[in-house]
């Protein structure tokens, strides 16, 4: 009995083929890619660093330079977070920060999607899968706080594009919410 390998024969010269088709494409994006990191992030870093040394976040708080830190939420938000005098940016040896009032402390917590179910607020992350409550992430986050919070008031900062319009109204009156718009609303954010 004989077997007809010409099939997989050419099978196998049109995957080689296909593959060397689109090498040049593939080598040729990557090497775009480094080069836009490369000009982006790498070749500007020196001269970042300087402008990050200067800093009030620098200065004030001594947070390590890391690349791309001048494009950062807690870069930006803090010259607003300095204006307002209820509000403090509190960063820990590890990296983690919170912001914190007299009577609050206040996390950003990595959600990005709030639902309301029977009653009871469930965060969940961008990708979908399980859910958490705000008592869970003050349990999750309370124990990375290191100075003492037992007679403060935890919430979730938040920012309102989180929330679907049906639902921002009811989240505005929970006391477990703070919201902002952007970084700017730090200058006034009061909790």
């Amino acid at each position: 009995m004989e077997h007809n390998h010409s099939g997989n024969t050419g099978k196998r010269i049109l995957a080689a083929l296909l593959f060397l088709v689109t090498l040049p494409f593939v080598v040729a994006g990557l090497i775009v890619f480094g080069l836009i990191y490369l000009l982006a992030d790498v070749l500007p870093s020196p001269i970042e660093k300087l402008f990050y040394k200067r800093s009030p976040l620098y200065r004030d708080l001594g947070v390590g330079y890391s690349i791309g830190i001048t494009r950062s939420f807690a870069y930006k938000s803090y010259k607003y977070v300095k204006a307002n005098k209820s509000l403090d940016l509190v960063v820990q040896d590890e990296g983690y920060y919170y912001y914190k009032t007299d009577k609050a402390v206040l996390v950003l917590p990595y959600y990005c999607d709030y639902k309301l179910e029977n009653g009871q607020w469930r965060l969940y992350m961008k990708s979908g899968g399980e859910s958490i409550s705000p008592e869970e992430i003050r349990l999750t986050f309370a124990p990375l706080i290191k100075t003492d919070t037992r007679d403060m008031e935890f919430k979730l900062l938040v920012k309102e594009k989180y929330f679907d319009k049906s639902l921002l109204s009811i989240a505005k009156s929970d006391p477990v919410f703070v919201f902002y718009k952007n970084y700017k609303d730090f200058a006034s954010i009061s909790a």
